[in-house]
């Protein structure tokens, strides 16, 4: 099985190779294969990432506005239609220019920490209430606020060659006194299974309102954290997948992928149960 990887904002394939190394390594390299590419914008580094990595930095749409996502589907396709396999790129021109509702030669999908554009979704006529872009911009609040956190610790660890006397406390752990509703997966000992949540409202949007072709209708993993600030974007784009299709792994952890061995089994084991439903 091929996966095609797409890197977050700020970061780049090196940079997301190296984030999936150890994981990948718990699947048979004569099985899965792993393409890493560039997105087509340069920017600056996602924090920390300057300190890890060598530049450039990459990232797919410069802002998330309907016609820059427009703009990097279109990037997207051309770059399967002329890197890819000529099969594949086969298949994504005949669909791009003579039967653009065919689907896209995809058969699956792996989300790490993904979330839903809600601009996107007004975009195509989908009411995003009020309550869904409150905590929309809470949550990035509180991811700035940590990343600043993190980075004023870093700072003193540097400055003075020890850990900071006092650690502070991060800011996800303060979204409840906001008004979230925040489930914490890793102390429910059930981190295969999402919140439960009534569809009318799953952190402010109404999923029964989603129409089918607006679903993922390919098999799904979904990768994130409970800590992470962002984590109730990943669990609304959990949604709009098909249960019967999809599974769901909570690390308990933030913003990133975990090393650890227990946290890199799980994970590959899902990419195995993906290739045998795709």
């Amino acid at each position: 099985m091929r996966f095609l990887c797409l890197h977050g904002k700020g970061t780049s394939g090196a940079i997301f190779r190296n984030q999936t190394a150890t994981f990948r390594s718990y699947l048979d390299p004569d099985k899965y294969t792993f393409d890493f590419i560039d997105a087509p914008h340069k920017t600056d580094p996602a924090w920390g990432l300057d300190a890890l990595f060598f530049p450039p930095n990459y990232t797919f749409w410069e802002d998330i506005s309907p016609p820059s996502i427009a703009d990097a589907h279109i990037w997207l396709l051309d770059f399967m239609r002329r890197d890819l396999s000529p099969t594949t790129a086969c298949s994504v021109s005949l669909r791009a220019n003579e039967h653009p509702e065919e689907p896209l030669p995809f058969k699956s999908v792996v989300f790490i920490c993904g979330g839903i554009p809600l601009p996107a979704l007004e975009h195509i006529g989908i009411h995003v209430p009020e309550r869904a872009w409150q905590i929309h911009n809470q949550t990035a609040e509180a991811m700035s606020t940590q990343i600043h956190t993190l980075q004023s610790e870093v700072e003193e660890i540097v400055q003075t060659k020890s850990r900071p006397r006092t650690r502070q406390k991060l800011p996800d752990e303060n979204l409840e006194a906001r008004g979230l509703e925040r489930t914490r997966r890793r102390d429910t000992g059930k981190p295969h299974l999402l919140p439960e949540f009534g569809l009318h409202n799953v952190y402010g949007l109404d999923i029964t309102l989603i129409p089918d072709c607006l679903r993922i209708n390919i098999p799904t993993v979904h990768i994130y954290g409970s800590k992470d600030p962002r984590y109730p974007c990943s669990i609304q784009l959990a949604h709009f997948s098909k249960p019967e299709i999809r599974r769901v792994y909570d690390h308990g952890g933030g913003h990133e992928i975990p090393v650890t061995t227990s946290v890199s089994s799980e994970i590959a084991l899902a990419v195995e149960w993906l290739a045998s439903v795709s």
